[in-house]
């Protein structure tokens, strides 16, 4: 499969997240790359001492970084790497993440993360248990991004 995208991309799973959430998050993204014809490899870790080695295998210098994270708390081992190796986010690593309301203030970075609202999943789960004749067994919740919309218009 060749997307003519010519930076690493890959999935960063955390192996004690809710199977479910996580399960849910990683099939999306296998299926957004399949569509899109992209190789994903997925590396699953939780804890700078365990993925170290594996974002050592996946990010090669002075080439780019595509890194789709499947929680926020794998950002911390990703920007503890970024500056153990000298590597600048939104040049050298762009990543995202799923409800990070927090990147900036912690991390002094935005970063494209997918949020949750929280709010309608509450009153989703209301109206299930209150309105019987109401009741689907999946109901869709609109999400948003928040930080920087990080592209490659130059990768081709």
């Amino acid at each position: 499969m060749n997307s003519g995208i010519t930076v690493r991309f890959f999935f960063l799973d955390m192996t004690d997240f809710s199977q479910v959430i996580r399960n849910e998050r990683r099939e999306g993204f296998i299926e957004a790359c399949e569509k899109h014809q992209i190789f994903y490899p997925i590396i699953s870790g939780t804890g700078f001492d365990i993925l170290e080695p594996l974002l050592k295998q996946q990010i090669i210098p002075g080439k780019k970084v595509v890194i789709v994270s499947g929680s926020r708390f794998l950002t911390g081992p990703v920007f503890k790497y970024s500056i153990i190796k000298n590597l600048t986010f939104g040049k050298d690593i762009f990543y995202s993440d799923f409800d990070n309301f927090d990147a900036k203030i912690y991390f002094g970075e935005s970063m494209l993360s997918i949020v949750q609202d929280c709010s309608a999943l509450g009153q989703s789960a209301i109206d299930f248990l209150t309105k019987p004749g109401q009741n689907k067994n999946i109901t869709y919740i609109p999400y948003r991004l928040i930080g920087k919309n990080l592209y490659f218009p130059e990768a081709k």
